[in-house]
């Protein structure tokens, strides 16, 4: 009998397991159990889609994401997702092809979401018949109609653009030969990542700034995430070797990131300053230059006014960016603005040479 973990509303473990067939409707209210879910995507963007079996209690014949299910009774959540992509499509990969996204809490469970990364053909997967009838890739646009038309999973269409956006970021990051590198080399071109630290996610976004025409020239954002009520040593982890390919992939000249203050969540701010030290450790072993700005600097730099609203810097970045939509989420975006202080800053050092210095503005 397949046993499965109770946790509690924390998300920790309780001690209790209950038969993966229980009655749900008899759980504690503090009771909540862990999902697990695969999202597929290959380097044209597309995500693999499975379509439920008509004999399903739920979602009977609706399309959902590649694979998914209750983590086991002893699993964690990285060991549920890759047992349920071997079980449901026949898919082997290594830890580094399979990133955490985010948590969501769905009624008395936690949804666990995986961005994976593969261009398996359909004719490779092994489908387990007696819970998949099909698979098929398809893009954002058309997930997103299926989403309206009722015929995919009912998932929150912003937890699908997320997927989506993710996807794209963290392919670009395993690509070798990143579209982002740069073609030709150009002195009066500076590459900036500006970084919006924490531990659960951390922002990344990448601006070319052209110092002669004082231009810029928007690349890329997105976010690079951590498992929750994972040790914090796995989580730092992960955090560096993501901001070890994410550099390696894009070839920054520079580092822009946010000044760590403590506000009145003393633990938030440790936690913090335990992930944005292992990006500092990242970006110095690449031996780049690195600035810090404070919310006010970014503020000032950005909109013009250092006590600006969050929505006044979101739009200055959208607008200078030459966005059709503001950036999200918002780590994405607030490490955009990052980037942009550093090359709009009237004190920034990318005004007095190739000589100078580093130093913390």
């Amino acid at each position: 009998m397949e046993m499965i973990d109770v946790y509690n509303s924390d998300g920790d473990k309780t001690g209790k397991v209950i038969p993966r067939n229980s009655d749900f409707s008899l759980l504690d209210s503090d009771d909540r159990l862990l999902v697990v879910h695969a999202c597929v995507f290959n380097s044209e963007g597309h995500m693999l889609l499975q379509k439920r079996r008509e004999t399903k209690d739920r979602y009977p014949n609706c399309w959902d994401v590649s694979a998914g299910g209750f983590a086991m009774s002893g699993e964690s959540s990285q060991e549920a997702v890759k047992r349920e992509l071997r079980e449901e499509i026949g898919m082997y990969l290594p830890n580094e092809r399979i990133f955490y996204v985010c948590r969501e809490p769905f009624s008395i469970v936690f949804d666990d979401f995986y961005a994976v990364y593969s261009d398996v053909s359909l004719d490779e997967l092994k489908l387990q018949y007696e819970e998949v009838s099909e698979a098929a890739w398809f893009s954002m646009g058309e997930v997103l109609d299926m989403l309206n038309e009722g015929i995919l999973v009912d998932y929150p269409e912003e937890l699908i653009k997320r997927m989506f956006s993710v996807a794209e970021c963290q392919n670009m990051i395993l690509e070798d030969n990143s579209k982002s590198a740069k073609e030709t080399v150009n002195n009066n071109t500076v590459r900036i990542l500006g970084i919006d630290p924490g531990i659960a996610t951390i922002g990344f976004g990448l601006i070319d700034f052209n110092r002669e025409k004082n231009s810029y020239k928007y690349l890329k954002c997105g976010i690079i995430s951590t498992p929750a009520h994972t040790p914090l040593s796995e989580r730092l982890c992960t955090i560096y070797d993501d901001m070890t390919r994410l550099i390696t992939a894009f070839k920054p000249d520079v580092i822009s990131i946010e000044e760590l203050f403590f506000n009145t969540n003393i633990t938030t701010g440790i936690s913090v300053a335990h992930g944005r030290g292992v990006i500092l450790l990242a970006c110095k072993k690449a031996a780049l230059d690195i600035y810090e700005y404070t919310p006010l600097q970014v503020k000032q730099s950005v909109v013009g006014y250092g006590r600006a609203q969050k929505k006044q810097v979101m739009d200055m970045v959208k607008r200078l960016c030459a966005l059709k939509e503001t950036p999200k989420p918002d780590d994405a975006a607030d490490a955009l603005a990052l980037a942009l202080c550093h090359a709009r800053s009237s004190t920034s050092l990318l005004y007095k040479g190739e000589n100078a210095e580093c130093s913390t503005i």
